[in-house]
């Protein structure tokens, strides 16, 4: 709850810093004021010096007689009773019911020219911004509070009025622009609440300004973006004019005036993960939504039960205080958890909320976003509803391209300045990036959004979407090749939301423009650890690709359908590689060519006698001057022809030098593939140590890349503990695996499925080895080709097991085990006993 205090006529709001004398303002210094707020803490109790120092003063070493400077000019506003000294103790705040001392009331009557509105409620979560904006307002002559409807511009502007009162002889005048329509009226109504008298003067603006000319004062020009131009006019001439006049005015759009100084007000801050309450209460965003809770429902209380749903539910509305405060306003109907599921379908929910305490056209959500959205031009509303589309964020590129339209309805500059129209009204934020990337609040975009289905535009402009993110990707698949991996992923990795809505939409309305999508994106996919995600997209675009007539763009589908089975199912890879290979050299695609022939190749599925050749044509089809990373996939091929013809010695050979060259290019996510091809030949070579410390090593690549689940290299460190008997240690990482592999929908088991009948025997539970035995066979089956290392053991073990066991009672275990499920087998392969 928001911290308050009151004695006599005096109200101290902490979360705010000021101190109210009768609802005025009382001007004090900020050290003051953390006195003042220790004292109330405490009121009646004696608060050690210590206490104080630490307390206004934390971390900091200052003079001793910096407390009694504070505690004197405290005193002289609440009275020379108010804190009483205790001689070798301390303080305390004894402050009592009466008449306010002289000096205050020689203050209220003199303060301010002509007052500002009441406080209201506390200002929460913008100390920093108070601050600075204090800061501003003594150095700059000119400056304007710029944010979306519903930021919180207002509060903030008076919060600095209220503190920052007395640097001004002539204190605060407020001028509140909301039921002005005129443009013409504004020097009037300024005049009118200077309480200038009426001139004759043609020219109101130059009459005013001559009659402020020797004036001393913060003069607040309150909600202007609807009179923008008027507005700008007015404090270009009263700048000009009056040397010890100071102008803050809040708008949504800057006035673009020489001097003028912006100060953009953000979202609050909300947390990125679920805090304990105390420390969630740091925060803006909750401290807001926790304060405005508690006056719609007097026995709510953030706690440990309902602080995860608080902060989703901020973090849900990013932070927008009016959206904040009208969601508070719904958790008596709905608690926190019933509000943050309904929020997390749209914000719907809060269309009819109201906060009785704004402004008319800011009592509703809805309400304030459609005053924004009438201050637009029909252009510059178009591109708003148009970026609704976007999932998160967007780049420049991207929004022309839906700004255009199919119909090319808008060229390129007018795009440019539409967007930023946008972003000077706040409606669209921009990124500190380089590149910058913009995007919508969520509660701005779900407003745009349903816009745009009113306007009937929803079904265009999700195909523009699509055509858009499909010239991203575009760029990107060609970018892929000569760009570092990390660099590569941070510029397009940004757009994987936006893929994503586009893909889901493809996938009902235009089926081929998925293939499309796919077949340029597959390697971003790829590069950060969603392959089973890509498996999945292009299932279901499948249908859609073996009807499409053969094209290179069909051939990259079925290209990356291929890799995406790497290691996992030879026989898909294999064929779908093929089947890219045949569309390439018919089109004399001689690149799609060689990376098709490299995946035919890598798949393991060409007979003996046909590696030698196929690698020779891959070479041939080689440009040296292509980028290293084409280049390492022969080298992946070299490496696999090798060991699958029985040289180990130059398949590692071949491996270790394209490490090398992975790493020198910045292609980190071939060098982890060449660093878990390693562990594997060293196991084979019957390096057991080194395979580990491979194994080990490629695990961690994988993860410091966000890689969460990687089967094979936890595969190979499995293999390889398990051939050093390490059982108890290989058990652990056998869990590990298997859970990865479940949460990759069991692609990767097959490859090692003969790992959890090795386990079993080797731990002495030969029923249970029995039946992954079985399982095994069936797994294998299914990806086409057994692992050479797994058909190995499958002899030894039939042959141990046969002889513990019989052979009939073999058989029948091993029938068993073939119609076992992934999770029966897991189960089967981590029981601590062996099967009945």
């Amino acid at each position: 709850m928001i911290e308050e205090h009151r004695f006599g006529h005096f109200e101290l709001r902490p979360g705010q810093r000021c101190l109210l004398a009768n609802g005025r303002p009382v001007p004090l210094g900020g050290r003051a004021l953390d006195l003042l707020a220790a004292l109330a803490r405490r009121q009646g109790q004696i608060v050690s010096r210590g206490e104080l120092y630490d307390a206004v003063w934390p971390g900091v070493a200052v003079e001793e007689n910096n407390l009694a400077v504070q505690v004197l000019a405290l005193r002289k506003v609440l009275g020379a009773q108010a804190i009483v000294t205790v001689p070798g103790r301390g303080y305390q705040l004894a402050l009592q019911p009466g008449e306010p001392p002289a000096a205050l009331a020689a203050f209220l009557a003199t303060s301010s020219a002509t007052g500002l509105p009441p406080l209201g409620q506390a200002l929460l979560g913008r100390d920093t911004e108070l601050t600075d904006l204090c800061d501003m307002l003594e150095q700059q002559h000119l400056i304007t509070v710029l944010g979306a409807g519903g930021m919180g511009k207002t509060s903030l502007a008076l919060a600095a009025a209220c503190r920052c009162e007395h640097l001004w002889h002539d204190g605060v005048a407020w001028v509140e622009f909301a039921g002005v329509a005129d443009p013409a009226l504004v020097a009037s109504t300024v005049a009118r609440a200077m309480r200038v008298p009426a001139s004759s003067d043609a020219d109101p603006v130059l009459a005013l300004a001559a009659a402020l000319t020797q004036r001393q004062l913060l003069l607040v020009l309150d909600n202007a973006e609807h009179l923008l131009a008027a507005v700008a006019r007015l404090a270009d001439a009263l700048v000009r004019a009056a040397p010890g006049l100071h102008l803050l005015v809040t708008s949504q759009a800057p006035l673009k005036v020489t001097d003028e100084h912006l100060f953009r007000l953000g979202p609050l801050s909300v947390p990125a993960y679920d805090p304990p309450p105390a420390e969630a209460l740091q925060y803006g965003a909750v401290a807001l939504f926790a304060e405005r809770a508690g006056a719609s429902d007097q026995t709510f209380e953030l706690t440990a039960a309902n602080v995860g749903a608080v902060v989703g539910i901020c973090r849900r509305l990013e932070g927008l205080p009016l959206a904040l405060k009208l969601a508070a306003a719904r958790m008596p109907l709905l608690g926190a958890s019933g509000l943050q599921a309904r929020l997390m379908r749209g914000t719907a929910i809060l269309a009819e909320a109201h906060d009785s305490a704004a402004l008319p056209r800011q009592r509703t959500l809805q309400a304030a976003l459609d005053w924004s959205y009438g201050l637009l031009s029909p252009a510059v509303q178009t591109l708003f509803r148009r970026l609704s589309v976007f999932a998160g964020g967007f780049s420049l590129d991207a929004a022309i391209l839906l700004a255009q339209g199919e119909r090319e309805d808008m060229d390129e500059m007018a795009a440019v300045e539409a967007l930023s129209e946008l972003i000077d009204r706040s409606l669209v934020v921009a990124s500190q990036a380089e590149p910058p990337r913009y995007r919508l609040l969520e509660g701005v975009r779900d407003h745009a959004r349903l816009l745009l289905a009113r306007n009937g535009e929803t079904q265009a402009v999700r195909r523009q979407h699509a055509l858009a993110i499909l010239e991203v990707f575009k760029r990107a698949k060609q970018d892929y090749l000569t760009t570092e991996d990390s660099r590569w992923v941070a510029a397009y990795g940004a757009d994987l939301d936006n893929l994503r809505a586009a893909l889901d939409w493809c996938a009902h309305a235009e089926p081929g423009l998925a293939v499309q999508l796919l077949a340029h994106s597959g390697f971003l996919f790829f590069s950060i650890g969603l392959i089973q995600e890509f498996r999945d997209r292009c299932a279901n675009a499948e249908a859609a690709a073996a009807l499409l007539p053969d094209s290179v763009v069909v051939a990259d589908f079925w290209l990356h359908r291929s890799l995406s089975m790497a290691w996992c199912a030879h026989r898909l890879m294999h064929d779908w590689a093929l089947r890219a290979s045949e569309i390439y050299r018919r089109a004399g695609d001689r690149l799609g060519l060689y990376l098709a022939l490299c995946f035919v190749t890598g798949s393991g599925r060409p007979a003996t006698a046909r590696l030698e050749p196929l690698l020779h044509e891959i070479r041939r089809l080689e440009d040296p001057e292509w980028p290293a990373s084409l280049r390492l996939h022969r080298c992946w091929v070299e490496d696999i022809v090798h060991f699958l013809l029985g040289r180990p010695e130059l398949a590692r050979q071949v491996a270790v030098s394209a490490l090398r060259q992975a790493e020198q290019s910045g292609h980190t996510i071939m060098a982890n593939a060449f660093v878990t091809r390693i562990a594997m030949i060293e196991l084979v070579l019957g390096h057991t140590e080194a395979a580990i410390a491979r194994s080990r090593e490629a695990i961690a690549r994988e993860r410091a890349l966000g890689i969460r689940q990687p089967v094979q290299p936890l595969g190979h460190l499995a293999r390889a503990l398990l051939a050093k008997h390490a059982f108890a240690e290989a058990r652990e990482v056998m869990a590990d695996f298997l859970q990865c592999c479940r949460a990759e929908r069991w692609v990767g088991l097959p490859m090692f499925s003969d790992l959890l009948a090795k386990l079993a025997l080797g731990e002495g539970r030969p029923r249970s080895a029995a039946c992954l035995v079985g399982y095994a066979d069936a797994a294998w089956r299914g990806i086409g080709t057994p692992v050479r290392a797994g058909a190995r053991f499958r002899v030894h073990a039939v042959r141990e097991l046969s002889a513990a066991l019989g052979a009939e009672l073999l058989e029948q275990l091993m029938a068993t085990g073939a119609s076992m499920t992934e999770i029966e087998a897991c189960a089967c392969t981590l029981g601590n006993t062996d099967l009945a």
